[in-house]
């Protein structure tokens, strides 16, 4: 083994959380729902409607370890890939339901922490105060005051005048996207069935060996499967808030803008992909003191957090090293490209000159 491949398997094996196995936790019945599931769902909701009515900062901070407290409980005690309260046996097939638990929650104490800070209550760019329900479900602030109204908004697509016609168009790409996951997800276990499917994981390659073409061609495969999947999931929840809850159809522009098209990593994260959890990254940084360059560090190191508790949900021993690394990788990306454009290419600050092409492409994918 040399000596960089030794590094990293002490890395692994220092660095990884305890596996967080099923049959130690709850399967979801309406007893567990009702002691685990209830309790972080309704204070999560409380700290929203404290912040709403203008409780004092000092009010909401003090109920946040509360809210931090029924998350974390629910997280690491409810199973909800199993739905029969006395059994030890869970459908590995269902095990996404644990990885979507366990990033909800996540997410969730994101949220609950920049409610508990934020100086004073949010309002609207029109100056009127958001329904309770709507403030919680929208996750990119675009229609607020403050960092939300500044995040990039992709070009409708849908006609935004006829709600009929929005949802229609809405569920079609729903359509496309759910045909998309499940033939790309045969196609990719069609062509490694030894670490892709129900209730499998591991990695492409042995740790001592760089990636193939194979492993490359696979990697991008999954990652067009990701993106389906959270398109797909967006598309339920504006179909929801459009078609039932009767928002603003404006109100749920594109999750996406065309992602393939990046130029840079900058371009990428910044603009192309979601932007569902920019809003908490800037803000929960923003309570710590740190320069910018330390701050975006920060945030990246949060989404690889947020990955990690994900997959650890489904009950597999994560590698902090290696998926915290990932993301805070691409934060030392960011800063390497803007120092190129700073003192190379004299790139003005709003940032339309990019360094960028094909060659981004394998870093973004692996």
């Amino acid at each position: 083994m040399s000596k960089a491949n030794l590094w990293v398997h002490i890395l692994d094996e220092s660095w990884q959380l305890p596996t967080l196995l099923p049959d130690t936790r709850r399967a979801l019945s309406f007893k567990s729902w009702r002691e685990l599931l209830l309790p972080a769902q309704l204070s999560h909701v409380m700290l929203a409607y404290m912040l709403l009515q203008g409780h004092s900062r000092a009010a909401r901070t003090a109920f946040l370890p509360v809210v931090l407290l029924f998350l974390y409980r629910s997280s690491v005690t409810l199973n909800v890939s199993c739905l029969e309260e006395n059994t030890t046996v869970c459908d590995p097939a269902l095990a996404w339901r644990n990885q979507g638990h366990l990033l909800n929650n996540f997410f969730s104490a994101l949220q609950a922490i920049t409610w508990a800070v934020e100086p004073r209550a949010p309002k609207r760019i029109d100056g009127t105060s958001p329904p309770l329900f709507e403030f919680i479900t929208s996750f990119r602030a675009m229609d607020m005051e403050g960092v939300g109204s500044r995040c990039h908004r992709p070009k409708e697509w849908r006609p935004t005048q006829s709600r009929a016609a929005f949802c229609l168009a809405t569920a079609g790409s729903l359509l496309i996207n759910v045909l998309a996951v499940d033939i790309l997800q045969t196609y990719i276990h069609y062509l490694d069935q030894e670490h892709y499917g129900f209730g499998k994981h591991g990695p492409l390659l042995p740790p001592d060996r760089l990636p193939s073409l194979r492993s490359t061609y696979i990697t991008g495969v999954a990652a067009i499967v990701v993106y389906s999947v959270i398109q797909a999931v967006f598309d339920v929840g504006t179909l929801i808030g459009v078609g039932i809850l009767r928002h603003d159809p404006k109100g749920w522009p594109p999750l996406f803008d065309k992602p393939w098209l990046s130029t840079s990593l900058s371009d990428f994260w910044g603009r192309r992909w979601h932007q569902i959890f920019r809003l908490c990254f800037i803000k929960v940084t923003a309570v710590l003191p740190l320069l910018r360059p330390l701050a975006i560090l920060a945030a990246f190191a949060l989404s690889g957090l947020l990955h990690l508790f994900g997959g650890w949900g489904m009950g597999y021993g994560e590698s902090v090293a290696r998926m915290v690394g990932f993301f805070v990788m691409n934060g030392v990306g960011i800063l390497l490209e803007r120092a190129v454009l700073k003192h190379f290419f004299r790139a003005q600050s709003d940032g339309k000159k990019r360094v960028g092409g094909m060659s981004e492409a394998p870093y973004i994918a692996h």
